[in-house]
């Protein structure tokens, strides 16, 4: 009988073969991570080199699996990240809110304060404006009653004169007072228009009927589209037909004596008023 062959397994002992076809031992973690392609590469080197492609393969996997989660993000993050910047928005804008109310409180507050000092400025104003139309007031009285009792003898321009019956003579003596009458009318035109504006028309009488007519008239007329000529002649008339001025402002009857007219620089005009009757 032939001898039989020993298959006696040696437990321990691992054959060349089997030693290179072998992977190093590695944790179930570890081997559940390897892919197809790490192990055919494995096959292919050393066992260092095979466990430095391991290394690197887990390394791989970390990154690819932290991508992911980055990546991915549920909506309910989502919506609680939009919620915390809108509220830390609205907080923002409510504080915004409450410094601007302040504010407008404050300059209302200012506000009330400085319209109570202005109403008390025109107050007191308003006062003092009052006390110099009074003072104003007082002194035209004082002029008004002086004029009243002095009408009659205050005369800017007058100058007592004594003219004869001889009218060569009486011409004389008022061709000898016309430079003199003029400068003065000139002087009290002058002083009497101070502060007055030229181009505006201001006009004053003054009328006393106690025995006698006297009416004292100062007007500031502006005349438009007119020489000084013309006006010249506009006023010789007037001083020509004075008499007809005159009973319309009296109602009284005037005539003049002499109805011819006089060229010369110097006239006499006489007139005869009669004032008409009552009742």
């Amino acid at each position: 009988m032939p001898p039989q062959p020993s298959f006696t397994p040696a437990m321990d002992v691992s054959s060349p073969w089997e030693t290179s076809l072998r992977p190093p031992e590695a944790s179930g973690g570890d081997a559940a991570t390897l892919s197809s392609e790490s192990y055919q590469f494995w096959l292919q080197t050393d066992p260092e080199d095979t466990q430095d492609a391991v290394t690197a393969s887990r390394k791989r996997n970390k990154q690819r699996t932290s991508r992911s989660a980055k990546k991915r993000k549920s909506t309910y993050d989502i919506r609680r990240e939009q919620k915390e910047e809108l509220t830390a928005q609205a907080e923002t804008l409510q504080k915004q809110l409450d410094e601007l109310k302040y504010r407008v409180l404050v300059e209302q507050g200012e506000a009330a304060k400085s319209n109570e000092h202005v109403a008390a400025g025109n107050t007191v104003l308003q006062e003092f404006i009052q006390q110099q139309h009074l003072q104003l007031a007082n002194m035209q009285a004082m002029l008004a009653g002086h004029l009243q009792q002095n009408v009659d003898s205050l005369h800017p321009a007058q100058t007592i004169i004594r003219l004869g019956t001889d009218p060569i003579e009486r011409y004389n003596v008022l061709v000898a007072l016309k430079d003199k009458k003029l400068q003065e009318a000139k002087q009290f035109i002058s002083t009497r228009s101070q502060g007055l504006d030229p181009r505006s028309s201001y006009s004053q009488e003054e009328r006393n009927n106690d025995g006698d007519f006297c009416h004292v008239v100062f007007e500031n007329k502006t005349i438009q589209g007119a020489s000084a000529r013309e006006v010249f002649e506009a006023f010789i008339d007037v001083a020509q037909n004075a008499e007809i001025i005159i009973s319309e402002m009296f109602g009284s009857i005037t005539i003049r004596e002499n109805t011819e007219a006089d060229t010369r620089d110097i006239s006499q005009r006489p007139r005869m008023s009669k004032k008409k009757a009552v009742g």
